[in-house]
C-alpha cells in the first residue's frame, strides 16, 4: 500500500516539477527580452529628406543671385552718376555764367591797358623768291574794364586814328568803343570822347560780346 502511494505522489510531483519549470524558463524568457533595435529611414523619408536639401541648395543659389544682382545694379547706379557728374557741372557752370552776364549793366569802360605792336617784315618765302618777305602791319590794342560789372574783356584791336584818343583811366561810351574798333564799318575817323556822369546805353551781354569780341 506505501509503494503504491509513493508511486502515485511520483508522477504528480514530476508534473509539478516540470510546470513550476516551465514557467521560470517562460519567467526568464520574459525578463531577458529585449527591445527590438529601430529600423532603417523608410524610402519615402529617404526621399524627403532628398527634396528637403534640393531645396535648401536652390534657396541658398537663388539668395546669392539676388546679391550679385544688388551688387551690379549698385555698380551700374555709380557709373551712371559718375558719367552723368561732368555733364551736370557743366550745365550748372553754363547756368552760373548766364546768369552772371545777364546782370552785366555797364553804361561805360573803363581803359586797363594799351599796348602797341610795331608793324615789320617777316618772311614769306616761296619757291620762286626765298627771299620775299611781307609787311605786318602795327597793331594798336586797348583792354576795357566795364565801369558798373567790373568785367575785364579780352583786348580790342582799334584803329591806328582812334588809339591815342583814349586814355588809361578813363572810362568811355560803348558807343565810342564800338566806333574805334578796328573792323567796325563804322568806324571811320570817329573821335573817343569819355563817358560823361549822366546815362548811358546799357549793353547786354550779347551786345558788349559783339564789341570785344575779334
Amino acid at each position: 500500500m506505501r509503494i503504491l502511494t509513493t508511486a502515485v505522489k511520483r508522477p504528480h510531483i514530476l508534473a509539478t516539477g516540470l510546470l513550476v519549470g516551465w514557467f521560470l524558463l517562460l519567467a526568464a524568457g520574459c525578463g531577458d527580452q529585449r527591445p527590438a533595435a529601430p529600423a532603417g529611414p523608410t524610402p519615402r523619408e529617404v526621399e524627403l529628406a532628398k527634396t528637403v536639401a534640393d531645396l535648401r541648395n536652390k534657396l541658398s543659389a537663388a539668395e546669392h543671385e539676388v546679391e550679385l544682382a544688388k551688387a551690379e545694379t549698385a555698380l551700374a547706379q555709380k557709373k551712371l552718376e559718375s558719367a552723368l557728374a561732368p555733364q551736370t557741372n557743366a550745365e550748372t557752370e553754363t547756368v552760373r555764367s548766364a546768369r552772371t552776364e545777364t546782370k552785366i549793366a555797364d553804361t561805360s569802360y573803363t581803359v586797363v591797358k594799351k599796348t602797341f605792336t610795331p608793324g615789320q617784315l617777316i618772311s614769306r618765302a616761296t619757291s620762286s623768291n626765298p627771299s620775299a618777305t611781307e609787311r605786318r602791319p602795327a597793331e594798336f590794342r586797348i583792354i576795357f574794364k566795364g565801369v558798373q560789372s567790373g568785367k575785364e574783356y579780352p583786348a580790342l584791336e582799334v584803329q591806328e586814328s582812334a588809339y591815342n584818343q583814349f586814355l588809361e583811366g578813363l572810362a568811355y561810351p560803348p558807343q565810342a568803343i564800338n566806333a574805334a574798333k578796328k573792323t567796325s564799318s563804322t568806324g571811320g575817323g570817329a573821335t573817343a570822347s569819355p563817358a560823361g556822369t549822366g546815362g548811358g546805353t546799357v549793353l547786354s551781354a550779347a551786345e558788349a560780346s559783339a564789341i570785344f569780341s575779334n
